[in-house]
């Protein structure tokens, strides 16, 4: 309970935000292009979604795809399991986008 409260709080959203302002800017780096769009369709995901299942509403191609989720994987920000499917490796990365840049925010 204690740690929902304050996940839930502005202010750790705001004393939060350089960092997952950081991640999301580096991920919207052209030279690895799909990493925001497969950061956006994860974050639509409340479990670990099939990749493809993830990926195919964003329109990457198979090349771009697996270029974008190495990039996340190498940097930390996604993690992949044994049968493929993604996740964050800090959740609180679906809540901010969910809270900020799918909102327009």
């Amino acid at each position: 309970e204690d740690v929902d409260a304050v996940v839930d709080s502005d202010e750790f959203y705001t004393m939060g935000n350089a960092y997952f302002s950081g991640v999301w800017g580096q991920a919207g780096d052209a030279r690895v292009p799909g990493q925001q769009a497969l950061l956006r369709e994860l974050a639509k995901a409340d479990r670990l979604p099939d990749i493809d299942a993830a990926v195919m509403p964003a329109g990457l191609t198979e090349d771009v795809k697996l270029t974008a989720i190495e990039t996340l994987v190498r940097h930390d920000v996604v993690w992949q399991d044994a049968e493929g499917r993604l996740d964050f490796t800090v959740p609180l990365l679906r809540r901010w986008l969910r809270a900020n840049e799918m909102n327009g925010k």
